[in-house]
């Protein structure tokens, strides 16, 4: 990795999860497929209980964005990891 990246990774001038690449096919599909879901569960809730079906999704997307984080950190001093042993 240049330094020119590394400073940009501290400054926050890059950000790792915008080069994911989600647009497979396979995503898309459970993209769909949840929204077709999502959809039917709540036209079959009253309209007082729609408000904790958005919470519950919230946590998941929480939850998520926690399990990418951890990934993405082990991933990375992974990375190193091999890059130190291959410099050693």
């Amino acid at each position: 990795m240049h330094i020119k990246h590394i400073k940009g990774l501290y400054r926050g001038e890059i950000h790792p999860e915008d080069s994911c690449g989600f647009e497979t096919e396979d995503y898309e599909k459970y993209t769909k497929e949840f929204t077709i879901l999502y959809r039917e569960i709540q036209a079959l809730l009253p309209e007082e209980n729609r408000k904790s079906l958005e919470k519950l999704i919230d946590a998941h997307n929480a939850m998520n964005g926690e399990i990418a984080l951890d990934a993405f950190v082990n991933g990375f001093k992974l990375g190193m990891n091999l890059a130190v042993e291959g410099l050693y």
